[in-house]
């Protein structure tokens, strides 16, 4: 999903360094890096999102004059962008080049462990290598149904111990929680959530809510179920330094089909059947793709 910002994605690694204060300097350290690492990733999305728009609509300008803009009612897939034909008409293609950034941070890593200079990059060739163009440099990304793993250039991810994966789920609620907080002070909860928060605040349970809302939140096709791409926001800043998010990712999807339902997600962090609940109307998700 397109968006100008990695809100969530930076709130949540801010809230690492709460949850695993009791590690000390060598902790925060790495929460330092995590900040760093998400802010950046928020900036070259920016940044060139900015710049190929700008390529674009210089474009459009130059072949339609002030008539209206055909591209304004198509959407292209990622890694792909509009232009027009001899005729006027609007098609996608995908984009002629990606930004040349040589900075590790900038960087991604897709599940065959193959390092992209950027997810624009990715995205850019796994287009060519479908619609089988010139450029296209390594057609495994189809033949192995390769997809985006995480933020960082690849590297050994530690394994993640079954004492770790058990008490995953505690520090995962914990995280969530401060999500949540963090939000509301800064007034970003629609006010449903914001009420419904405080009021969890007071109760036995307080991570109850902030656990169905992240559902909610992952949720971007509101069909309340959560798909693997789906999950890519939650998981790409937080894999290289998390080394159990993805385990604990795959213990949820209990059937092994690839979606987690709500009943899965609430039963993966320990709520008790009769408190999971469907909270998702008119919940804006803060979640984001990031864009090259």
């Amino acid at each position: 999903m397109k968006s100008s910002t990695l809100l969530l994605a930076l709130v949540l690694g801010l809230c690492l360094a709460l949850a695993s204060a009791k590690h000390g300097h060598k902790r925060h350290n790495r929460d330092h890096h995590r900040r760093q690492h998400t802010d950046h990733h928020a900036q070259l999305e920016s940044e060139v999102r900015a710049e190929n728009q700008e390529k674009i609509v210089e474009k459009r300008e130059e072949a339609k004059g002030d008539a209206p803009d055909p591209c304004s009612q198509l959407k292209c897939k990622d890694g792909q962008h509009c232009v027009l034909n001899e005729a006027g008409a609007a098609h996608c293609v995908c984009m002629d080049s990606c930004t040349k950034y040589n900075e590790p941070r900038s960087a991604v890593c897709s599940s065959r462990n193959v390092t992209y200079d950027s997810e624009c990059e990715f995205n850019r060739q796994m287009c060519l290598c479908e619609k089988n163009e010139r450029g296209c440099t390594d057609r495994k990304i189809l033949s192995e149904n390769d997809h985006l793993d995480y933020f960082s250039a690849c590297q050994e991810i530690k394994q993640c111990e079954p004492e770790e994966l058990t008490s995953f789920p505690s520090r995962m609620s914990l995280w969530l929680t401060n999500v949540m907080e963090t939000l509301d002070k800064r007034q970003e909860l629609e006010i449903k959530f914001s009420d419904m928060h405080r009021r969890s605040r007071r109760s036995k349970h307080p991570e109850i809510v902030p656990i169905l809302w992240e559902f909610c939140q992952m949720d971007s096709s509101k069909d309340r179920v959560v798909s693997r791409s789906e999950l890519f926001p939650l998981i790409a800043p937080l894999k290289p330094l998390e080394h159990c998010i993805g385990d604990f990712l795959d213990k949820c999807d209990v059937d092994g089909n690839g979606e987690i339902t709500l009943q899965e997600w609430g039963h993966c962090l320990n709520i008790p059947d009769e408190n999971i609940e469907d909270i998702c109307e008119g919940v804006e998700s803060h979640h984001v793709r990031l864009q090259g």
